[in-house]
């Protein structure tokens, strides 16, 4: 302090970056069926899309609180031409939910997501 002015240090989080996040995948690969399940999850952090239009809504970001979701596929290779399979995203249909200023504050946002299953197939000429 120096001449009755105060020094002020202004310290905040690195927006869209979360200090923790983690994957745990398992596969499987044999006699054609290939199938993996994948868990994400990723701590809360500070974010400048705000209900999914890219703008702050009152001049400041949100935080994106934690989340985590299921997603997983099966593939099975019938013959060397044609391939069949399915992919569910989201299976625990978690919630996308974001706080105006801090974590944990008052909801800005929430975003029911949904479960998404697509089935499919491949053939190769």
């Amino acid at each position: 302090m120096s001449g009755g002015a105060t020094d002020v240090t202004l310290r905040g989080q690195l927006i869209d970056l979360s200090g923790t996040s983690y994957n745990i995948t398992t596969y499987y690969e044999k006699y054609g069926v290939s199938a993996r399940m994948r868990y994400t999850w990723r701590e809360a952090y500070r974010s400048t899309d705000f209900g999914s239009t890219s703008s702050f809504p009152w001049g400041f970001p949100v935080v994106q609180e934690d989340r985590g979701q299921l997603n997983a596929s099966v593939s099975y290779e019938v013959n060397d031409n044609l391939s069949i399979g399915v992919e569910a995203v989201n299976l625990t249909e978690s919630d996308v939910r974001q706080s105006c200023v801090n974590s944990g504050a008052l909801v800005c946002f929430q975003g029911l997501t949904d479960r998404r299953i697509t089935i499919g197939a491949s053939y190769r000429l």
